[in-house]
């Protein structure tokens, strides 16, 4: 993943409500199988497995921060278990395991996601956060850039 990426994906943070963090998660759980995906096809198995770790990582923290007063946290439990077991076995085995249905799962929990975040008004979770304003400002022959806080 870029630095331009990362830093996307902080601003995304420090702006989300619970919901919103949890469709970030996914995003950047997507990023980074897309990258593994292209890493195992160039034949680049470290590049391939640290992608898969930062994926596993996704779904670990994802199935740390479920709420089990919702029945429904149960059968996410188990996909998340899926999915994480599934990149551990293509860490251990430099193989795509079970990559499509992973895909298709991973895209189908963030559409999902990404409604019920639509409909959650709550506020941030980080308060107090900065707001950055950044832009250029143009003079003969001068490019400047302009960042506020």
């Amino acid at each position: 993943m870029t630095k331009e990426q990362m830093l996307v994906f902080q601003t995304r943070v420090s702006r989300a409500n619970r919901s919103e963090l949890v469709v970030i998660t996914y995003d950047i759980a997507i990023e980074y199988f897309n990258e593994a995906k292209e890493y195992f096809k160039k034949g680049d198995y470290d590049n391939f497995i640290a992608c898969c770790k930062a994926v596993k990582k996704c779904f670990t923290d994802l199935l740390e921060s479920l709420d089990y007063e919702y029945a429904l946290s149960l059968d996410l439990q188990k996909l998340y278990l899926f999915l994480n077991n599934s990149m551990f076995q293509s860490i251990i085995k430099k193989e795509m395991i079970n990559f499509e249905i992973v895909g298709e799962i991973m895209m189908k929990l963030r559409d999902s996601f990404v409604i019920i975040a639509k409909e959650d008004n709550s506020e941030s979770v980080m308060q107090n956060t900065q707001q950055i304003y950044a832009g250029y400002t143009y003079g003969k022959g001068v490019l400047n850039e302009v960042v506020r806080r």
